[in-house]
């Protein structure tokens, strides 16, 4: 349904509309031109939806999707996620104070992700709706990978996770969360990796017992998928187990008909952002995180 008003925006911009659609679906109808124009950035938005859409839960009839278009072409996109936060793609300027007015009727997200001038043009109109301030969380850079990824070395193989995997990865879940500071419930984490099991986006890595784990997310959306979470206990770090994980998973959906494999770094470890180039992996979008201050309002 259009909710939006005409707006006058100094760059040029002479009108823009907003559309909050009713479901995922005809979000990604929409908005699927334009989410091709940058996907490393814009697949945050879009694998979470094409998931809404082709396996949908009850908790995303909570979710926001939206777009912002211009003359009949779509410009911006946003999505609020059931649980967590706001979703931004690139755009103009006045798109996202339209979408943060919006947003601020129905929603109260934890924080907020996307290119960093999208997220102040967001707080900024959200501080004078709400109140809320806003708070720095991470510095996030987007990689992108288009070729196979080079061979890791390291003792062990990779398998697909089953059932029998469940209480474990659940375990390492939740410790990836706390380690990253995105904390979760442990029931909300078990559906989840449940569902992701099932799936099969969910492998671990073995080396006489299970010593890593990661996951992916595709779609029938585009040949795109993004890898997340990359988890080893600290007992098995620096022996290579997750990276090579990761250069498995890769070469696998890239053989399976992917053309891009997109993942997501915090800027501040260096660690990380070193070994995923050395994969092959190239810099492909910056963006922010961060978290809205609830003691302001």
């Amino acid at each position: 349904m259009d909710r939006g008003r005409p707006l006058t925006a100094d760059m040029q911009v002479s009108e823009l509309q907003l559309t909050v659609h009713a479901d995922a679906v005809s979000f990604l109808e929409a908005a699927r031109s334009f989410l091709m124009i940058s996907p490393a950035e814009t697949s945050i938005i879009s694998l979470p939806a094409a998931r809404m859409a082709e396996s949908p839960q009850p908790e995303d009839v909570h979710a926001y999707h939206a777009t912002v278009s211009i003359d009949g072409g779509v410009v911006a996109a946003a999505s609020c996620l059931p649980r967590g936060g706001v979703l931004l793609t690139p755009g103009p300027d006045a798109a996202f104070t339209l979408l943060a007015r919006d947003i601020a009727r129905t929603h109260r997200p934890e924080g907020i992700a996307g290119p960093r001038s999208a997220c102040m043009a967001f707080t900024d109109e959200w501080q004078r709706c709400v109140g809320e301030a806003w708070l720095p969380r991470f510095e996030l850079r987007h990689f992108a990978l288009r070729k196979p990824p080079r061979a890791v070395r390291s003792r062990g193989a990779m398998r697909r996770a089953t059932v029998r995997d469940r209480r474990l990865l659940i375990d390492w879940q939740l410790a990836f969360n706390t380690e990253v500071g995105l904390p979760e419930t442990r029931e909300r984490l078990a559906v989840m990796v449940a569902r992701r099991i099932t799936r099969g986006e969910l492998y671990v890595w073995v080396d006489g017992g299970r010593v890593a784990f990661a996951g992916f997310r595709d779609s029938q959306f585009a040949p795109i998928a993004r890898i997340a979470p990359v988890y080893t206990p600290p007992s098995g770090r620096g022996r290579g187990y997750a990276t090579a994980l990761v250069s498995a998973m890769c070469g696998m959906l890239l053989r399976n008909g992917k053309d891009e494999i997109f993942l997501t770094t915090d800027l501040a470890n260096p660690v990380s952002n070193r070994v995923y180039v050395n994969i092959g992996f190239e810099p492909a979008a910056d963006h922010v995180h961060l978290s809205f201050d609830r003691k302001t309002r």
